[in-house]
């Protein structure tokens, strides 16, 4: 069950939150490398300050995995990096498990999936809401004589928070639809058991440049709809069930999850868990071990609900970007100075194309806005481009890009 040798690929909050899960779960003699390739110093001081630089093999080089032995590997890296590792794996017939996203595009996504399979190689996806207990609860609330009309999904991430001992950062070179519809798709996936999805162009709503969006899709002719933000005022957490007898909702905002309906008040009275992330991990990690070589079992961390979740977003994105840019030009014309929302939209779109490592700072971001702004009055009808997009693709082309960084 239990792997001989683990490699979990990371150096950052989420890679340290599975280091501390698995160290409770392995036996003592299994060996655990951590490989990072930009903080082993930073690995290092937490692995002593926690007392687990005895337990922990920490690196910026990978490690060499024997033929002979049972070998497993997490992939807890940036969303970038994931599709170069997840192939690392598979050459080194590992098993795998890998976080949102397998990939960044679905074509290397599907790849990986039909490498793997081919190989015999165990891939699976983190889908932790698939082990969680509050969302299972939510679901058997459900009655026989309920049928769902409509689910709402609210998320929202503060600007800093602290989460798990460590400050919760994101990647800005994803969009919030590309780091967090993983994890909503999944939450939809085990209220409806998706069979059929259908995403109507137009169905996006573009809000403060890119750090709030509102969206929705069919899935089994259920209005699915739900509303995600960055650099929010409150973390929030929420799922809305509405039935033909009223609504069912589920809040894990905050450390103990709260239930309530307006039809099942009496019920719900003392219906209070106590359910965490960190529980549902634990769970999830247990499960990749048990069942990694026994791969005919219901597979809860099935790569192609993964797969599904990539090519729904890749559909939403169309919408997105288009509004995106369209978006740009308007405000760029309109402000002058430093605006927190042009930057918010400009900095995902440079993280997106830079080739270095180089640090983004505002003052980089506003000389872009200004190359920006400059470039669009020498454009007649300037805000009527018919490929908007081109333009911005032209003007951050990443050898001008190289210019300012």
């Amino acid at each position: 069950m239990f792997p001989d040798h683990l490699v979990i690929i990371g150096g950052g909050r989420w890679a340290r939150v599975y280091i501390e899960t698995v160290i409770k779960i392995l036996p003592s003699d299994t060996l655990i490398s951590i490989n990072t390739e930009k903080n082993v110093k930073g690995m290092n001081v937490w692995a002593e300050k926690l007392c687990l630089q005895n337990r922990l093999k920490i690196s910026n080089k990978l490690p060499d995995l024997k033929k002979n032995k049972n070998n497993a590997v997490i992939i807890s890296n940036a969303a970038k990096d994931h599709a170069r590792f997840v192939k690392w794996g598979i050459e080194k017939k590992a098993k795998i498990l890998v976080e949102k996203p397998l990939a960044l595009n679905f074509n290397i996504a599907s790849q990986l999936a039909e490498l793997a399979k081919k190989d015999n190689v165990y891939l699976a996806s983190a889908h932790v809401f698939n082990f969680s207990e509050s969302i299972k609860s939510l679901k058997n609330l459900l009655g026989k004589d309920d049928s769902i009309i409509s689910i709402n999904i609210t998320w929202s991430d503060c600007t800093s928070e602290i989460r798990y001992g460590d400050k919760k950062t994101f990647d800005p070179s994803l969009t919030v639809l590309e780091d967090v519809f993983p994890h909503i798709f999944s939450i939809f996936n085990v209220i409806t058991k998706l069979k059929k999805w259908t995403y109507k162009p137009g169905n996006l709503k573009f809000l403060r440049g890119g750090s709030k969006l509102k969206a929705s899709l069919l899935i089994n002719n259920i209005l699915c709809s739900f509303e995600v933000m960055r650099n929010s005022k409150a973390r929030k957490r929420i799922i809305k069930i509405y039935t033909n007898r009223g609504f069912i909702k589920l809040n894990f905002s905050g450390e103990k999850d709260i239930f309530s309906s307006d039809y099942l008040k009496n019920y719900l009275k003392n219906y209070l868990k106590n359910t965490g992330g960190v529980g549902s991990l634990s769970r999830m990690i247990s499960y990749f071990f048990k069942y990694s070589t026994h791969q005919k079992v219901k597979n809860l961390l099935d790569v192609r609900e993964s797969l599904l979740a990539i090519k729904i977003i890749e559909c939403i994105s169309v919408d997105y970007y288009l509004s995106k840019y369209r978006w740009l030009a308007k405000e760029i014309l309109k402000n002058d100075k430093k605006n927190i929302n042009i930057s918010y939209a400009l900095r995902e779109m440079i993280e997106k194309r830079k080739t270095n490592s180089n640090l983004i700072t505002a003052k980089i971001i506003y000389s872009i806005h200004v190359l920006i702004k400059r470039e669009i009055f020498s454009l007649k009808n300037s805000i009527k481009l018919n490929k908007v997009e081109n333009f911005f693709d032209s003007i951050l082309d990443r050898n001008k890009l190289d210019l300012f960084l």
